[in-house]
Order: C-alpha cells, then sequence, then structure tokens
C-alpha cells in the first residue's frame, strides 16, 4: 500500500511517499491535488519499499503529467528500489532532478544491512568511491553493497 503525507513550505509542495508502489498504489489518489499557482514539487521516496512493473508504469504517467504542467520535480532520500528503477528504467525520474539517495551498506561484524543518504553533489566529488562507514547498530566497519558502476549508472548521466 503506497500512502502520502503532503504540505506546502514556501513555493514548494513537499511530498513523503511510503510503502509498495505497485497495482494497488493510486499515486494520484494518494497525493491528491497539486495546489496552485503550481509549486516545485519536492518529493522524498525514502520509505518506497517496493515497487514493480505496473507501478513504474504509474509512476512514469503521473510524473510525466505533472512534468507536462511545467512544475519542477525533485527527488530525495531515493530508496534502492527507485535507483533501481532509475537505472533500469529511461525517463523513470520524469525529467525531475534527484537531490539525494540512500547508499546501501553491509557490516562486516554483524552480517546486517543499512542504507545512508548522501546527495548527488557528494557523491560526484567523491567521484562514486563510497567510503566505508561505522554501523549504526554495532560500530564495526561497513563497506557499500554493490558495485558503482552499476548502482550509480543513472548518475553518471549529465543531465540527471
Amino acid at each position: 500500500m503506497l500512502n502520502a503525507k503532503t504540505g506546502k513550505k514556501d513555493k514548494q509542495f513537499v511530498v513523503q511517499l511510503a510503502g509498495q508502489v505497485d497495482d494497488q498504489a493510486d499515486i494520484e489518489k494518494a497525493i491528491g491535488t497539486l495546489p496552485a499557482p503550481p509549486y516545485e514539487m519536492h518529493v522524498n521516496c525514502g520509505q518506497i519499499t517496493r515497487i514493480n512493473s505496473i507501478g513504474v508504469k504509474n509512476w512514469i504517467k503521473y510524473f510525466q503529467k505533472i512534468q507536462g504542467l511545467r512544475v519542477p520535480i525533485f527527488f530525495y532520500d531515493c530508496a534502492p528500489p527507485i535507483v533501481q528503477q532509475m537505472n533500469l528504467v529511461f525517463n523513470f525520474s520524469a525529467g525531475g532532478k534527484v537531490v539525494s539517495m540512500q547508499v546501501p551498506f553491509s557490516c562486516e561484524a554483524e552480517e546486517h544491512n543499512f542504507t545512508l543518504t548522501f546527495t548527488v553533489p557528494d557523491l560526484r566529488k567523491i567521484n562514486f568511491n563510497i567510503p566505508g562507514q561505522k554501523c549504526p547498530k554495532c560500530g564495526s566497519a561497513s563497506e557499500f553493497d554493490d558495485i558503482p558502476k552499476i548502482y550509480f549508472k543513472f548518475l553518471m548521466n549529465p543531465q540527471v
């Protein structure tokens, strides 16, 4: 089930999405009507847990509609399922700008996974070479849990 919390801040229409984007998800109903005049749309995707093929189709359809209204779209805290689709599906962001994304890590001592959020400019500064991090659960060393050329593929396009 997809849930959305919305609000206005200055000229920003802020959306917090949570849950699954699937055949049951009605993105337009969850988000509701955009306020007038057209605002910038700031979408936090940090709590998206899953997206399937029908969800991808609905996502693109919804955000292309927003883009057609000439409303700038900014995506924040993109969870791994969203990052995966951005790498696989052309125009998944519907012309929106990715501001930040979650990066997966694996704890070497406890053998569990976690994510940390990085901004896109920070990722570019370090040329997508993700440094090891301390595990927030046990403090042990943790490593980036993917392949940079694959996980950051969509960011290597200068238009993103």
